[in-house]
């Protein structure tokens, strides 16, 4: 009987693990074809001045140049919802040089620095909890993104709400192909806010 019964617990503890495995083997393909979709819609701009306040923004390409050895190299930072996406690449796309994330989604973060040349920008959340001190002694300067915590803060939540409210990075990872694609119900948002704002302020 105590062998039947271990023998159940064995096939049970075998079906989950396979289940999980199953479950994180599919959220990698979503992320992989998201990223597909990303590079396929994702334009950036490559200018070049031409003199006398004219400027040609060329053809779009997937990847910005490398930045020169004694470029100025700038960390940008910001509360969590505040537009360091948007700036991020508005950045990239008039300098033409590679720029990348604390986290490393973007893969340019030179984080060995076994590289000569590294991103001319990095962008970053820290010291937020959603934020991680990744680039070392790289950066030159700073650039402080804020924005009225009126919009920052709703912002950030409909983040933590796509990814579930994810407590870890591995979590995180996995909601990554539910991103940018939904807003929460207004329930949702005062129910966070009443638990959070207090917290969340002091942070912003």
């Amino acid at each position: 009987m105590r062998k039947l019964l271990k023998s159940k617990g064995t096939l049970i503890i075998f079906i989950a693990i396979s289940v999980y495995v199953i479950m994180v083997d599919i959220n990698l393909q979503q992320r992989t074809h998201l990223l597909q979709d990303h590079k396929l819609l994702f334009r950036d701009l490559i200018t070049v001045d031409l003199g006398d306040g004219n400027c040609d923004i060329g053809n779009p390409t997937e990847d910005g140049g490398e930045s020169s050895v004694d470029a100025v190299r700038s960390l940008l930072v910001s509360y969590p919802g505040s537009g360091k996406r948007f700036t991020w690449t508005v950045i990239k796309a008039l300098t033409n040089e590679e720029v990348a994330d604390d986290w490393n989604f973007s893969g340019k973060l030179d984080v060995n620095g076994t590289n000569v040349s590294k991103p001319l920008c990095v962008k970053t959340s820290w010291p937020h909890k959603e934020g991680i001190w990744s680039w070392n002694t790289m950066m030159d300067q700073v650039i402080l993104l804020v924005r009225n915590p009126r919009h920052a803060i709703p912002s950030y939540h409909n983040m933590r709400f796509e990814l579930d409210y994810s407590q870890n990075w591995a979590e995180s990872y996995l909601h990554i192909p539910s991103t940018y694609k939904e807003r929460p119900a207004v329930d949702k948002w005062v129910e966070w806010r009443e638990a959070h704002f207090e917290v969340e302020i002091l942070k912003w």
